[in-house]
């Protein structure tokens, strides 16, 4: 959470959305209750250079246990940007889509 960017965020994972780290370590501490899941090494990395910074965007496959769902396996695609701020690069949006 601390190489977050200052600027406000734009998070979507599947469909919850946060715009500042707090919304997103909120969502990310409930969620972890009620799933355990491993997940495989990133495929399909794709990074491009656009007028905001930098789009970065993996293919991920997952394998888990969802409580209430039982067990699962998906993919989702991951799409980083990333900006310049301070030196540093720093996460400005995050999108993660099903396939």
């Amino acid at each position: 959470m601390t190489l977050t960017s200052n600027n406000a965020l734009n998070i979507d994972i599947l469909g919850n959305k946060a715009d500042n780290k707090e919304g997103l370590k909120a969502f990310l501490n409930a969620q972890k209750e009620s799933q355990n899941y491993s997940v495989h090494t990133p495929t399909n990395i794709k990074v491009e250079k656009n007028e905001k910074g930098f789009k970065v965007t993996f293919v991920l496959h997952f394998e888990g246990d969802i409580k209430g769902m039982g067990l699962m396996n998906l993919s989702n695609i991951t799409t980083w940007t990333l900006i310049e701020e301070d030196g540093a690069l720093k996460l400005s949006d995050y999108t993660l889509a099903i396939l």
